[in-house]
């Protein structure tokens, strides 16, 4: 879908791409990305957070402190889309006595970022380059509690950016794991056009699926998106 309305609109850019690796057989095509050291990935699906703050991608990674980790995201290396970025964007829980990470931007260090906050809510920052191939990478300072979600990728030019959230394991009605006032300014911070829920699958194969159940949920995931956008 991103190729095909990207060829034919303008390549905007690649859109979201979790900070992490949480399954083996996690990876987007036309954006390189990967992580190393250690991360505690935290799925709603799989290994809920009692808090409801995973990000826009549904899963948030944790930093181990006996082990810093790392992740980075960089545009492809073949192909006719996702070719350059401009612009990255930092996803990330802002808490009372939060850690630090360190943003490489093409193997520059560029910051280092304190996600020290006074309350505890999702927080973005933004770093702009050249367009033009580029890389990210975030580094853990292993100096406090850490959560990152994610970082979006965009040109900066006119175009089409898709996110694509896709969440091992995902029924509807996970959804309702997410705390409403954290999922909500998430998803306006990326202020979409459209939002596409693909949902079934696993739905499908539940011997104990409520079909009034389902709708009940489903409607009120509807419901709550018509309120966002």
């Amino acid at each position: 879908v991103r190729r095909l309305l990207q060829r034919r609109f303008g390549d905007g850019g690649h859109g979201f791409v979790l900070l992490g690796r949480p399954w083996r057989w996690y990876k987007h095509k036309d954006v390189r990305h990967g992580a190393s050291g250690k991360w505690r990935g935290r799925p709603l699906t799989s290994k809920p957070l009692v808090d409801g703050r995973y990000g826009l991608g549904g899963v948030a990674f944790e930093s181990d402190r006996a082990s810093p980790g790392r992740a980075w995201v960089a545009t492809a290396e073949e192909g006719d889309v996702g070719r350059e970025a401009a612009v990255f964007e930092v996803s990330y829980l802002g808490q009372p006595g939060g850690g630090s990470f360190v943003v490489e931007i093409n193997d520059r260090e560029v910051a280092t970022v304190s996600t020290d906050h006074e309350q505890r809510e999702s927080l973005h920052r933004e770093f702009r380059t050249e367009l033009g191939p580029a890389r990210i990478q975030v580094e853990s300072s292993n100096d406090g509690p850490l959560r990152l979600f994610g970082v979006t990728v965009e040109t900066g030019k006119p175009g089409v950016v898709v996110d694509s959230l896709a969440i091992s394991g995902a029924r509807a009605s996970v959804l309702g794991r997410f705390d409403e006032a954290h999922w909500k300014r998430e998803l306006r911070a990326r202020d979409s056009d459209l939002i596409v829920l693909m949902f079934g699958a696993n739905e499908g194969h539940n011997p104990w699926l409520s079909l009034p159940k389902y709708r009940e949920d489903f409607g009120a995931i509807l419901k709550f998106l018509r309120g966002v956008m």
